[in-house]
């Protein structure tokens, strides 16, 4: 099913030019998506570039047509840096527009991850002191 994953993946992306990559999520990167099961993928972008809505619906609509199910798409983004975490450490990369610029966002935002686990280091540990 990944095999199928990448391929469309690269036929749908490769049109829309601010997506860098594409990782899948949950149990479809487990090898363990059940029938019922929807597919979830996380979009990281350019820099400071956004994907309009009217694009997302397209993107989402033509995912779900192709694999004949519900398609779930995240941003990561530095505005919800635990799912960027979680999408860029577990996810699998199944479309990959440019590697280097792919491992510099990655770099940068799990950066971003590091610091904010550091500033609320304090707060986190008040809260399980409890």
């Amino acid at each position: 099913m990944i095999e199928k994953i990448q391929t469309v993946a690269a036929d749908i992306f490769r049109k829309y030019d601010k997506v860098v990559a594409v990782f899948l999520l949950g149990s479809a990167a487990t090898s363990k998506l059940r029938p019922d099961s929807d597919i979830d993928m996380a979009l990281l972008t350019e820099s400071g570039k956004k994907i309009l809505p009217s694009d997302f619906l397209s993107l989402s609509s033509s995912l779900s047509y192709e694999f004949s199910r519900t398609v779930d798409l995240g941003i990561i983004s530095s505005k919800n840096l635990i799912y960027a975490r979680e999408a860029l450490l577990k996810g699998i990369p199944v479309f990959v527009r440019d590697e280097d610029k792919m491992n510099l966002l990655r770099a940068n935002l799990l950066g971003m991850y590091i610091q904010f686990n550091e500033d609320r280091r304090e707060i986190v540990e008040a809260y399980a002191s409890r």
